[in-house]
């Protein structure tokens, strides 16, 4: 276990709704700007920051039901789209 003022500081740096705040300006802005490539892109700029953000965006939409996005992934580089809701 590490010592308190090691996990003081780790919890600092989390938490922070950042990663929150980023999947829904994305999601938002992909339904503003619909039809293009939204690059899925974390405050940390790692690969795997992207891809935790990413999941994180895909839960949201799967969660809430949203209907109309479409996700891709070229090499590392992860991104969402608004297609606009299909007609039933």
């Amino acid at each position: 276990m590490l010592p308190l003022n090691r996990m003081h500081v780790i919890y600092q740096h989390r938490r922070s709704g950042k990663s929150t705040m980023l999947a829904m300006m994305t999601l938002g802005e992909a339904m503003y700007e619909p039809h293009v490539w939204h690059q899925i892109t974390d405050h940390h700029k790692t690969y795997e920051a992207n891809r935790m953000l990413g999941a994180m965006i895909q839960g949201i939409v799967k969660r809430l039901e949203l209907e109309g996005f479409v996700f891709q992934q070229k090499g590392e580089t992860l991104s969402v789209m608004f297609i606009g809701k299909p007609d039933v």
